[in-house]
This record gives structure tokens, C-alpha cells and sequence, in this order.
């Protein structure tokens, strides 16, 4: 039998010396992280960022797509604009090359957004199965004791709404809130190049009835930051839960 020392080293006095493999895998396995150390944001939105931490190439190509698509679609309406002043002036070709290139401009708005579906889903699928993974990990830290005492499917059903949050994260933030956001930013700038003063206008027009626009920011982001759900499932799956 091979006796080990101290940190899982062989003690020099054995006779039975073991094969390099096994010899440093028990050396490997004294410094290797365990489940036990696993550790996961409190918040929603902290969990969010560090399940999305590995797929952030996915997160930054939907996000990109979505606020290119966003930008193109509230700049559509600049063509009839564009064709009325050229018919105005008497500029049939330019009339006519705008007509041309306005179902274009559609087109390519929606292959825009059907492009930050395709990203978006590549980073949805991968959110989900990470989040999976690691809530998983983090259940099977504890010792018997914790199944003991809580019953399977309440666990599991907190598991599912973890996972089905962040799933619902990554789709409000990129067809809720970001598209709203780019929008109204892409409003403000076409109407303070227009006239300066109709842009503050709206401005204080918004400002004039910031109570809904509270609430709708509110409606928008409940989906994402319900901290209530997520501290409430975090808890049952730890140890103090």
C-alpha cells in the first residue's frame, strides 16, 4: 500500500514506488480548484456579465448588429425627405437613384436584423448551457446533508428560472432596451440637426412627462433586473438557502 505524507507527496521511506502518472496526478490534485471554492455574483446582473464573460465576441457582434440595424431603420424615412427636395429642385436622376436604393436600404435592414438573431442565438444557446453548468457546480458543492433537507424539484425549478432569466436577459437587452435606446439617440440627433430648438423641444417634451417614460424604462428592464427571483433562487441553492 502507498502511504502519502503530507500536501499528498509519497514519503521517501516506501518501497512501493508508483507510476509517473499517478504520482502526479495526486500532486496535481492538492493544488487543482475544487467545487468547493466556486462562487457566483449575488446580483442578476453581475451573474449576467460573468456568464456572458466567455461568449463576449457573440455578445458584442449581436449588440453591434442590432445597433447598425436600429440606425438604418430610423433612417429610413430620410429618403422620402431626400426625394422630395430632389424632385423640388428638378433632379430627376437623383429622385430616381434614391427610389432605387430605398428598397435596398429595406433589405439591408433586414438582413441586419436577421443577422443579430443568428449572433444572438449563438450567444443565448451558449448564456444557457453555461449557466447550466455552472449552477449545477455550484448545487453539487454541498455535502448530503443539503439534498437531505430540500426537496429535488424546488431545486431544480429555481435552476430553471436562473437559466430561463438569463435566456430572457440576452433577448430584452438586444430587441428591447438596446433598440430602444439607439432609436430615441438617433431621434434626438436627426431632429437637432434639423432645428436646435425643435430638438429641445422634445427634449422637454420627454422631460415634461418623465413619470411614463420612468415607467417605461421600468417595464423594460423588470425582465432583467428582477433581483427578488434571482436573490430568492440563489438562496435555496446555497448552503444557508
Amino acid at each position: 500500500m502507498v502511504r502519502l505524507c503530507k500536501n499528498n507527496d509519497f514519503c521517501p521511506s516506501d518501497s512501493v514506488v508508483p507510476p509517473p502518472f499517478i504520482r502526479c496526478k495526486l500532486q496535481c490534485m492538492s493544488t487543482e480548484p475544487t467545487a468547493v471554492n466556486i462562487a457566483i455574483p449575488k446580483t442578476p446582473l453581475r451573474f449576467f456579465f460573468y456568464v456572458s464573460r466567455p461568449f463576449l465576441v457573440w455578445a458584442v457582434l449581436a449588440s453591434f448588429v442590432v445597433i447598425v440595424a436600429s440606425v438604418v431603420g430610423q433612417s429610413l424615412p430620410l429618403f422620402f425627405k431626400w426625394i422630395t427636395a430632389a424632385v423640388e429642385h428638378g433632379d430627376t436622376p437623383t429622385a430616381l437613384w434614391l427610389g432605387f436604393l430605398f428598397p435596398v436600404a429595406v433589405f439591408v435592414e433586414g438582413v441586419l436584423w436577421r443577422s443579430s438573431g443568428i449572433f444572438g442565438m449563438f450567444w443565448s444557446n451558449h448564456v444557457r448551457r453555461y449557466t447550466n453548468d455552472v449552477l449545477i457546480s455550484y448545487t453539487l458543492q454541498h455535502d448530503h446533508t443539503f439534498f437531505s433537507n430540500r426537496f429535488a424539484g424546488s431545486l431544480l425549478n429555481k435552476t430553471r428560472n436562473v437559466i430561463g432569466g438569463m435566456e430572457t436577459f440576452v433577448h430584452d437587452w438586444l430587441w428591447s432596451v438596446l433598440n430602444v435606446v439607439v432609436s430615441i439617440i438617433v431621434t434626438f440627433y436627426f431632429l437637432f440637426m434639423v432645428d436646435v430648438w425643435i430638438g429641445i423641444a422634445f427634449v422637454l417634451f420627454l422631460l415634461a412627462f418623465r413619470e411614463n417614460s420612468r415607467n417605461l424604462l421600468t417595464a423594460l428592464c423588470v425582465p432583467l433586473f428582477n433581483r427578488h427571483e434571482y436573490e430568492s433562487a440563489i438562496n435555496v441553492l446555497s448552503k444557508n438557502g
